[in-house]
């Protein structure tokens, strides 16, 4: 027997152990949304898995549970608030240019799209005419124009954030627009747990949001010497005169959305079954710690529910994955030991089917960015969610107030555009390598048990490191009950 017990023990360590180094995802499913990437939906351990009852009667504690929950309820207010983002690089800057500056000058260059021979607005014409004369429109990519850094990009408002990150897409050139945004999105979201048999249970989770995102658009100005090219036509005092403040009407004529958003829908609905198990290791025996292993395999999938953005919409924000159906799986174990503490870690991925786009704008230059003169029908299909997470639980370590804490980082790689009509002129690939981004994140809940079937708790979400996404804050409360 007891060569039986060091096989069950080392068994559990070495699947412990191969569970925590693999650099893959956890037991929720992320979500294909920079501003929300691993929404909440309870501020309970989300490792519980109605299990806690019978996990305290395997540890001969608390009495008080006659029988192991059946049915879980969560119903849980929250509020989410961001005001910078940060880039690939790191570098901390406004939400409206998570995806570089905007380009005005840029929207000049580049080959014309088949069948089109012209602008699709009288501002770029008129610009092209007084900017580079001697250009042929669908002819013209003056990278110096625009790719050098200028020394002392400044801001006109003052704004905190640093903006001097100089790549391509962020770089202190003439023509550059920021908008600085302010994100809100608040709301009721719910949780429901089902036990079905032999650890086996089923949850389905949804919810509703307000989502509002504001801001104004501001120019970038170059200091000192300009990094223009010599040809006198490309002077700040023409890009301000031709394109600067020529912007809301090139927007009009591009059909471009400068409002306000705010809009108040559904969110995605999420279905995730689990099978759990506790398996008890030293039990009986003084001389060494006793603990439950418990390994748990989630699998599950997103059923698209949540309003999608809308692509001519800048201050647009989608309620969910924006229209992309997912499916995802995950695997963890926790160790709960005895009258002290649980630790436990998960992996797992989420995997976002494609779907088509109408209209949506493509580059049809490499230094283009944040708005594009030209659009097309597209396919696209998003790059895989991974993620992985660390935990530790205190449960009950003060009266009935429990707490957890849990190390996230979600990774989303690089999605792929296929134009449904070949084109050479449009360049999908420059929006590709934008679109990868991580999230690294601490999740700390606390909970009070007010009655054997009722708890309160309070989440925080906390942003650790970014690169490429909202720098987001999540605040939630819940309202728990167990049956």
């Amino acid at each position: 027997m007891r060569m039986i017990g060091k096989m069950r023990l080392i068994s559990w360590s070495v699947a412990a152990a191969i569970l925590l180094a693999t650099h893959v995802s956890l037991c929720q499913l992320s979500s294909y949304s920079r501003s929300d990437p691993y929404p909440m939906y309870t501020a309970l351990d989300p490792h519980t898995f109605l299990y806690n009852r019978t996990k305290m009667d395997m540890k001969d504690e608390d009495p008080m549970y006659d029988q192991p929950e059946r049915i879980g309820i969560h119903i849980s207010p929250f509020a989410q608030f961001a005001k910078c983002a940060k880039t690939p690089d790191k570098c901390l800057i406004g939400l409206g240019d998570i995806d570089g500056r905007w380009n005005l000058v840029g929207t000049l260059f580049g080959k014309f799209p088949q069948g089109i021979t012209t602008y699709p607005s009288t501002v770029l014409t008129v610009a092209q005419q007084h900017l580079y004369p001697n250009g042929i429109p669908g002819h013209i990519s003056v990278p110096q124009d625009i790719a050098e850094p200028c020394a002392g990009c400044t801001i006109e408002t003052g704004d905190t954030p640093s903006w001097n990150c100089g790549d391509l897409n962020t770089n202190s050139g003439l023509g550059f627009l920021h908008f600085p945004l302010t994100y809100r999105k608040c709301g009721l979201r719910a949780e429901f747990d089902f036990q079905i048999s032999h650890g086996f249970g089923i949850e389905v989770q949804t919810g509703v949001a307000d989502i509002c995102q504001t801001g104004t658009w501001q120019q970038c100005t170059a200091g000192g010497n300009c990094c223009a090219s010599d040809d006198a036509t490309i002077t700040k005092g023409n890009v301000e005169k031709y394109l600067v403040c020529q912007y809301k009407q090139l927007a009009q004529d591009l059909c471009i959305d400068l409002s306000r958003f705010h809009e108040t829908a559904l969110e995605d609905v999420r279905v995730i079954g689990y099978w759990r198990r506790a398996y008890p290791v030293n039990k009986g025996r003084d001389d060494w710690s006793e603990f439950l292993a418990i390994p748990f395999v989630t699998f599950g999938g997103v059923l698209a529910s949540g309003r999608e953005k809308c692509p001519t919409r800048v201050f647009g924000v989608p309620f969910g994955s924006n229209g992309h159906n997912a499916i995802g799986a995950s695997a963890g174990i926790d160790l709960d030991f005895v009258q002290t503490i649980e630790i436990g870690g998960e992996v797992g991925f989420t995997h976002f089917f494609s779907r088509d786009y109408c209209k949506m704008p493509i580059p049809n230059n490499p230094y283009q960015c944040g708005v594009y003169p030209f659009k097309t029908d597209v396919t696209l299909c998003p790059g895989m969610n991974w993620h992985f997470g660390l935990k530790m639980q205190a449960y009950r370590f003060l009266d009935r107030l429990s707490v957890y804490f849990e190390y996230l980082i979600v990774q989303h790689r690089d999605d792929r555009i296929k134009l449904k009509k070949c084109d050479s002129a449009f360049l999908p690939e420059v929006l590709e390598r934008r679109s990868c981004w991580q999230s690294q994140m601490g999740n700390i809940g606390f909970w009070y048990d007010i009655s054997p079937a009722i708890s309160l708790g309070l989440l925080w979400q906390a942003p650790f490191v970014q690169k490429g996404v909202y720098k987001s804050t999540t605040v939630l409360f819940t309202f728990a009950a167990f049956f």
